[in-house]
């Protein structure tokens, strides 16, 4: 209305503008759908990193497609599980977890979780830990952004290793007590790990008991560490174990995780398996190893599936 108090008549200006506002808010109704859409897919949990990458214009969740994770206690009680086809909605999953280590995820459908691959950006030379099958979008970065050497963790996570190598030219390292799992896999290794050896900003640590080659790898300035199979990063802000009938010797890798909580200093705590702790990983860690004593039952990741 005008001050007169008349009706204005309208415009063509004013029909562009109800057009635009039309527009805008159909534009609402589509993006709540999308949003709506997309957290039927995702966890609905809060991303730990929320920078925006720059190859895919924003970040994903910790847990890509999962409403919760397949993790019973000693009790075998398992939470309900809802599945998407992995990974088909995104073709592109790699991204930035802390600065300078990407990482990629591969679905399990078998235990119900992530299994995880990292690419640490070095100067003298990235290093590739655990990879796990890439998308061919995540392979094209790989090859890209050039791989020195790849770090198998142990015997079970050569995984995609040979692929990435192939596009690469990356050498394969591995603990020499796994090494022979490994080479009758398929895989070409190239060198052997020594406790305590330093590779690229990392210090080998010994972590048996799921293999007797099992390490875990601890960057002291950044006080972060990466574990293969030692531990499992479910349920999301905790740790679990692996099924006993997979390792090998578990007196020896509570030992391994007693020592490491108690002796290396570290905040994040990225997982081959699972969701990664960017804070407090130590603290996790450590209520953990708490249940070994008696603190509570030990959680354990079953498989979902035989």
């Amino acid at each position: 209305m005008e001050r007169g108090g008349g009706a204005r008549p309208h415009s063509g200006a004013d029909n562009d503008a109800d057009d635009s506002r039309n527009d805008n808010a159909r534009s609402a109704v589509d993006g709540s759908n999308r949003a709506s859409l997309l957290r039927s897919f995702w966890s609905g949990r809060r991303d730990l990193n929320p920078r925006r990458p720059p190859w895919q214009g924003g970040t994903l969740p910790l847990s890509y497609s999962r409403e919760s994770n397949a993790t019973v206690t000693s009790n075998g009680a398992t939470p309900s599980q809802v599945d998407i086809a992995p990974r088909a909605w995104y073709p592109h999953l790699m991204r930035e977890i802390v600065p300078g280590i990407l990482t990629w995820p591969s679905y399990s459908a078998r235990f119900g979780y992530d299994f995880n691959g990292f690419l640490v950006r070095r100067p003298d030379g990235n290093l590739a830990i655990d990879p796990v099958e890439p998308t061919d979008d995540d392979l094209a970065t790989l090859a890209r952004e050039g791989v020195a050497r790849i770090i198998i963790t142990n015997r079970n996570h050569y995984r995609a290793a040979a692929r990435v190598r192939e596009h690469t030219g990356a050498r394969v390292a591995v603990h020499p007590a796994d090494a022979d799992f490994v080479r009758a896999k398929g895989v070409a290794v190239d060198d052997l790990l020594a406790h305590f050896e330093r590779v690229g900003p990392f210090v080998v640590v010994p972590a048996a008991g799921k293999s007797p080659g099992e390490i875990a790898l601890h960057w002291p300035e950044k006080r972060l560490l990466l574990v293969g199979d030692a531990c499992v990063g479910t349920p999301p802000g905790g740790l679990s174990l692996l099924p006993p009938a997979v390792i090998d010797a578990p007196d020896e890798l509570r030992r391994s995780l007693r020592r490491i909580a108690a002796e290396l200093d570290f905040d994040t705590l990225l997982v081959a398996d699972g969701e990664s702790i960017v804070r407090a990983g130590r603290a996790a860690l450590q209520r953990l190893v708490a249940t070994f004593d008696g603190a509570g039952p030990t959680p354990v990741a079953m498989p979902r599936q035989p």
